[in-house]
């Protein structure tokens, strides 16, 4: 009983575009407009054919305004650390 309380209060890193709809909330058919369209700032990972989303970054997206991919890409390029 332990592991199933555990497992269920695990939040999960990633997000397949469905759940990120669903997190976002928006239909899947606005999503894809605005993602074609470059409204929707997050660009996905690809893991095993997989497009998945980050659930920071979404987080982090919206708390800034959900701006468009391109403010989005320049804004976390400034802030990336360098090496």
């Amino acid at each position: 009983m332990k592991n199933e309380q555990d497992s269920a209060s695990i939040e999960p890193l990633l997000a397949s575009t469905a759940d990120t709809c669903k997190i976002l909330g928006i239909p899947r058919r606005s999503f894809e407009r605005h993602r074609s369209t470059g409204r929707i700032g997050p660009t996905p990972i690809r893991l095993g054919g997989r497009k998945l989303y980050r659930v920071a970054e979404l987080k982090e997206w919206v708390a800034a305004g959900c701006p468009p991919r391109e403010v989005w890409a320049d804004r976390t390029r400034r802030q990336a650390p360098s090496e």
